[in-house]
């Protein structure tokens, strides 16, 4: 009977309905509270809910039952890289490895989250050892077709995804990864038929979710030039990241100070213009796409709340930049100036607030809202005396920039 209820579980956790998979396995643990399987799946099925912290407590009883449980150290991992502490994960998936060297999924697990570290080389290595082991495990092989496709290896990259689709062509997650791959090499139409057929598959697909909001807003030639760069730039190690966004702020500096050269000023103004563009494109494009998605009948339905939101805040600010500068023109009051830079200033803030892992969200929520008070604080003064005050405006952009500085350590 108890076996039987357990397969009923393990059944609907298939099927994804949770809930009553999870009323079976209570049921089950009532009489045999220390069933270390039915304890193992609960906790997946806590994780499937996104309810992590009732997950760890379970995943931990069942290391406390079966210490020697590389399962559950896997599980733990898993854990751990969906409450975005992949560091923490990583101990577990190595631990896992350990206790149990010859189970390929380990590796598989431990190269998703060494790509979430965006240490690509070691996920690729990561992944080739689980293939040795197993060479048809197919997380190895979506594994290795990301690393490899995150390096520019194209062809090995192809070559693997041919054998993943030959081993399993209705794998909803080999669709999804396909599709990432072929969508990092600029062909959006091919990457879309992926998404779709991963979707049609897994309607709760969130990897195929996000790569589908992508390849429709890559149908807009601007935002396809932006996807290559901002995907070419997330492959890039956190400290490779870090030197070019210093490269470019001490590279600004110097063009700022070179405008004040006569002979300079001529091409260091249109420069200068030009990289601060580029600065807040990165900041803002993606939730400006987004905002042109939720006009779009269809693509409204590919985004989620927070990044609905961010594409309304965003909209909200540069409507107050074009509103202010154009009133600016119109009326000579410097207040309409003010209002027309906030807006432009802010929309970085506002657009990456909501971005981060729940555990940064609230900090990067405090951290634009003390912006936003500074900035508009500097707009009131300035429409009350008709001057722009220097001294606010130069405190007001360093609260930007230290905003920017935050968003880009928790966001890592």
């Amino acid at each position: 009977m108890q076996h039987e209820r357990y397969m009923r579980a393990a059944l609907l956790y298939q099927q994804h309905r949770f809930a009553d998979a999870e009323r079976e396995l209570r049921e089950l643990l009532s009489s045999e509270a220390d069933n270390t399987d039915a304890l193992h799946l609960l906790a997946a099925t806590y994780l499937a809910q996104e309810r992590v912290g009732e997950a760890r407590a379970t995943a931990q009883q069942v290391l406390g039952l079966s210490p020697s449980s590389d399962d559950a150290q896997e599980l733990l991992a898993r854990i751990e890289l969906v409450d975005d502490s992949p560091s923490k994960a990583e101990v577990h998936a190595r631990q896992a490895i350990e206790l149990n060297p010859g189970d390929s999924g380990h590796y598989g697990v431990l190269a998703l989250i060494l790509l979430r570290q965006r240490e690509n080389t070691k996920a690729l290595e990561a992944a080739n050892e689980g293939l040795e082991l197993d060479p048809e495990d197919l997380q190895c092989l979506n594994m290795r077709t990301e690393a490899l496709a995150r390096l520019g290896r194209k062809e090995e990259a192809d070559a693997t995804i041919d054998e993943s689709l030959r081993l399993d062509p209705e794998n909803p997650y080999t669709h999804s990864n396909t599709g990432w791959a072929v969508l990092r090499r600029g062909d959006h139409k091919k990457a879309l038929e992926h998404f779709r057929e991963a979707l049609r598959r897994d309607p709760t697909n969130d990897h195929a979710k996000a790569g589908m909001v992508e390849a429709l807003k890559a149908r807009y030639w601007v935002y396809r030039i932006f996807l290559r760069y901002m995907l070419w730039v997330s492959s890039l190690k956190p400290g490779v990241q870090w030197a070019l966004i210093i490269g470019l702020y001490f590279g600004q500096q110097l063009v700022v100070q070179l405008t004040s050269i006569p002979i300079l000023g001529v091409i260091m103004w249109p420069l200068l213009a030009l990289m601060m563009l580029f600065v807040l494109s990165t900041w803002i494009m993606v939730p400006l796409s987004n905002l042109l998605l939720l006009l779009n009948r269809y693509g409204r339905y590919a985004l989620d709340r927070e990044e609905t939101l961010s594409s309304y805040f965003t909209g909200a600010a540069l409507l107050a930049c074009i509103t202010g500068g154009v009133t600016f023109l119109a009326t000579g009051i410097w207040g309409f100036l003010a209002l027309c830079i906030f807006g432009l200033v802010i929309m970085i803030p506002l657009s990456s607030m909501l971005g981060a892992g729940k555990k940064n969200k609230t900090w990067l929520m405090l951290g634009a809202s003390l912006v936003a008070a500074v900035g508009l604080f500097w707009v009131a003064n300035a429409f009350r005396t008709d001057i722009l005050d220097n001294k606010l405006l130069g405190f007001f952009a360093k609260c930007n920039l230290g905003y920017q500085i935050l968003a880009n350590v928790l966001r890592r």
